[in-house]
């Protein structure tokens, strides 16, 4: 999407109004073993590392666990911290879509987690980028429907 109104539409919505809140976090210290079982049960398959302010640590998904997913022995020693990955692109509630489509495509990724600010970085939940796509299509179609005068 390089211009024009495409753009308009993506740039007129934000983030925070696509941003799924329903997500698994765990806190940095959070035992081996309770990360397996969240994770497991966590939709998408990852999770948000998150301390006790709120503010978004880092992320893990079964890549990061590789070996240690079916292996039990490190569950007494290693905890959420020891396994996490740190987010490449993270969005703001106050982003744009058009923003997303840039980061989405950027990072390969297609979850990506959502911050209050990029300061404080208050973890709010994540967004998709399969939602992004589907409430930029909706919107293009209601715009081409007024231009019609079908509205």
């Amino acid at each position: 999407l390089a211009g024009g109104r495409e753009v308009g539409l993506l740039r007129a919505l934000e983030v925070s109004g696509f941003t799924d809140k329903a997500v698994e976090s765990v806190d940095p210290g959070t035992p081996l073993a309770e990360v397996r079982r969240k994770l497991a049960a966590a939709p998408w398959s990852l999770l948000a590392v998150v301390d006790d302010d709120e503010r978004l640590v880092g992320l893990i998904s079964f890549p990061d666990l590789a070996e240690l997913a079916f292996d039990s022995s490190s569950d007494e020693i290693m905890v959420a911290q020891d396994t996490m990955h740190k987010a490449g692109y993270l969005l703001t509630a106050r982003d744009d879509l058009q923003t997303a489509v840039q980061a989405f495509g950027a990072s390969g990724e297609v979850h990506l987690p959502v911050v209050f600010d990029r300061e404080e970085q208050r973890f709010l939940g994540f967004v998709h980028e399969h939602e992004v796509m589907v409430a930029y299509h909706r919107t293009l179609q209601q715009a081409r429907r007024e231009e019609r005068g079908e509205v």
